[in-house]
């Protein structure tokens, strides 16, 4: 996880990586940034009672800071289904939130989207291939024969 964010390589996070980390997976749109280290820093800063835990008042916190005011009651009531203990407070774990933010989110998994393109791009590539061979096996004339 630390090396996704380390710029210099020298096997920590230093501040000023930790900040271009936290703005870069915030801002993205698209999925391109690495995420294990924001998950649990974000995490962190809402888990105010240093419980390990988030209750419903923290689940709305960051819930409305990642997706907006949109639907939020029912987003904070699908998070805090994932309460998988039997106590009375709901509240989830860090599993269940990367459950939860897994579920919610509207960013798409990158890798699926690059492999799929690059699938595509493959196929018209080797098309372009054959029809070119095809149309220059035609119209070659065969080496070593005069016609």
């Amino acid at each position: 996880m630390v090396w996704e964010v380390d710029e210099n390589n020298d096997g920590g996070v230093d501040w000023d990586e930790f900040v271009t980390m936290f703005y870069r997976a915030k801002d993205d749109e698209l999925g391109w940034e690495p995420r294990k280290l924001y998950n649990i820093v974000d995490f962190m800063m809402v888990d105010k009672d240093c419980s390990g835990t988030i209750d419903v008042d923290e689940c709305m916190e960051i819930l409305y800071r990642r997706f907006g005011k949109d639907n939020l009651e029912q987003k904070v009531n699908e998070f805090m289904a994932l309460d998988t203990d039997d106590d009375d407070e709901p509240s989830i774990g860090f599993a269940e939130y990367m459950v939860g933010i897994n579920r919610l989110s509207q960013i798409p998994d990158p890798g699926f989207k690059i492999s799929q393109g690059m699938v595509l791009t493959t196929k018209e590539e080797i098309r372009k291939l054959i029809l070119d061979i095809n149309s220059t096996s035609t119209t070659a004339k065969p080496i070593g024969k005069k016609r």
